[in-house]
């Protein structure tokens, strides 16, 4: 993301959901993901998850 390659950061970030399901940080990736393309329901529902 910090390369301004917002929506394949947002793809890592859901693939990584996918290999750790258990982790909580990458739900938090996620959502920040989401909230850097402006999907705030998204972004909201990963935040969600993490918690």
């Amino acid at each position: 993301m910090a390369q301004g390659e917002k929506e394949r950061a947002v793809d890592v970030f859901k693939l990584n959901t996918e290999l750790h399901p258990a982790s909580v940080n990458v739900y938090d990736s996620l959502a920040e993901g989401y909230e850097a393309l402006g999907d705030k329901p998204q972004a909201t529902a990963s935040d969600q998850r993490s918690l």
